[in-house]
């Protein structure tokens, strides 16, 4: 699957300069819902994490335990999703995995994937010049790939 980079806009403290991240559309799906998200592929995070207020109108977190955590550089209250897969589509296929991820109180809070749950489970190369990423599946991957076209059910139908 490959992917074009995003231009974020930049903060004044960063120069004005454009920068352009890897984010990639994906799909949580839950025992009674699914939502989408844009989400940064993030090397540096052990975990992802997703904005509280969505999952919870949807309904994806269900019963789960909570811990202080350090998100983006500050201490935060995260929620453990349970049930809960992950889908990534592009080129005809969708990728689909059932994985650990957190949500955040902040609702402002950037939906990250991070390597525990997501990275690990493929091989990704980074183009900064070209502003793409590719991923492909590696050995360990314990999902399924489906067509584009299929529906999926809730992960708990």
């Amino acid at each position: 699957m490959k992917f074009n980079y995003e231009l974020r806009p930049s903060k004044p403290y960063e120069g004005g300069l454009p920068i352009f991240e890897p984010i990639v559309p994906i799909e949580l799906l839950g025992p009674t819902g699914a939502i989408r998200f844009r989400a940064l592929l993030d090397t540096g995070s052990h975990i992802s994490v997703f904005p509280n207020i969505s999952a919870s109108s949807k309904h994806l977190t269900g019963n789960s335990s909570k811990l202080r955590g350090v998100v983006a550089g500050n201490e935060k209250l995260i929620f453990e999703g349970r049930g809960i897969s992950i889908c990534i589509g592009s080129d005809g296929e969708k990728y689909v995995w059932e994985a650990g991820v957190w949500f955040t109180e902040d609702d402002t809070h950037r939906p990250t994937l991070g390597v525990l749950g997501c990275l690990e489970y493929f091989n990704a190369e980074f183009r900064g010049q070209e502003r793409t990423v590719t991923l492909e599946p590696a050995e360990n991957f314990p999902g399924k790939v489906v067509s584009l076209w299929e529906r999926l059910p809730f992960a708990g139908a």
